[in-house]
């Protein structure tokens, strides 16, 4: 007679088993800072379909001659700076939070793209 087993519905569709334990990722590799920016970022956003893959390219992929090479672009950022009627200037990263600074009556004197690099 073959046993029957019951199991809770889980709210998630796929479950990914990682190829390893423990992934170490040195930031002065440049494609293992690039990993790096990677998985912060997917992590930030809730996304975690990628990370074994991620975790592969880490792996795989080391740059041999590093002596000449200094940090590279990880990611960028954009910075949005106001100004309040007291003449006190904000920088925000977030678009909402920009929302709500313009909703108190700041305004907008700049906004930059700042590069995000990893260690040298």
């Amino acid at each position: 007679m073959a046993e029957t087993r019951l199991r809770a519905g889980r709210d998630w569709t796929t479950t990914v088993r990682m190829d390893s334990e423990l992934v170490k990722l040195d930031p002065k590799d440049p494609v293992q800072a690039a990993t790096t920016g990677k998985i912060i970022r997917d992590i930030n956003a809730g996304v975690f379909e990628n990370m074994n893959n991620l975790a592969v390219v880490a792996g795989t992929f080391h740059v041999v001659d590093q002596q000449n090479q200094g940090p590279v672009v990880i990611g960028n950022e954009e910075i949005t700076v106001l100004e309040d009627t007291n003449g006190v200037k904000h920088e925000l990263t977030s678009p909402a939070m920009v929302s709500n600074y313009l909703d108190q009556g700041m305004t907008i004197v700049e906004t930059r793209r700042m590069d995000i690099m990893s260690s040298s």
